[in-house]
């Protein structure tokens, strides 16, 4: 009757184990657009592609992989805006929380073309500015609160004083 109860136990433990790794943040995933789509369209932007993948090592290491090509409409110009980069860094998961700290990000394409050609002179600053305002976060962390709806679908959300962020993510593998 004990190896009875205690093949019981085990098995209980083993399904919670597994329970409990299943909803693990390593591997890749895709992401959706969050709330934050909405505010971009308020200010004017149109999204016309976006493509945003991140990928958890089980070494703590992570890549987040993002193309958007958006286009801009102010009161005075518009423009079309290309940015496709690479971020590479190290995160920490633990109690619901995921935390990342930026290493590095590489440029693919960080491209601004306005309908205006008159623009375009000041095209090369605005792009290095955009650039810039991307390479702030090197050395810095951003923390998320990660909501598991299921084994391969979580919601992040990011809570800041400039815009809240929030999305979710789908296990590609």
């Amino acid at each position: 009757m004990k190896r009875i109860f205690a093949l019981l136990a085990l098995t209980i433990l083993a399904t919670l184990s597994y329970s409990v790794s299943a909803q693990s943040i390593i591997g890749k995933w895709s992401c959706t657009a969050g709330p934050q789509v909405e505010t971009m369209r308020a200010m004017g932007s149109t999204i016309e592609k976006s493509i945003t993948t991140q990928t958890f090592n089980d070494d703590s290491s992570y890549e987040t992989y993002v193309y958007m090509k958006l286009h801009l409409t102010k009161e005075s110009y518009s423009a079309s805006i290309l940015i496709e980069y690479t971020e590479h860094g190290t995160y920490s998961y633990a109690n619901n929380t995921l935390t990342y700290f930026c290493n590095n990000i590489d440029f693919k394409s960080c491209d601004i073309q306005y309908d205006d050609p008159s623009l375009n002179a000041i095209k090369s600053y605005v792009e290095e500015s955009v650039k810039g305002q991307f390479e702030q976060v090197y050395g810095g962390s951003a923390i998320y609160h990660v909501t598991f709806i299921s084994d391969n679908e979580a919601n992040l959300k990011f809570e800041n004083d400039v815009m809240p962020i929030e999305f979710n993510i789908i296990r590609t593998e």
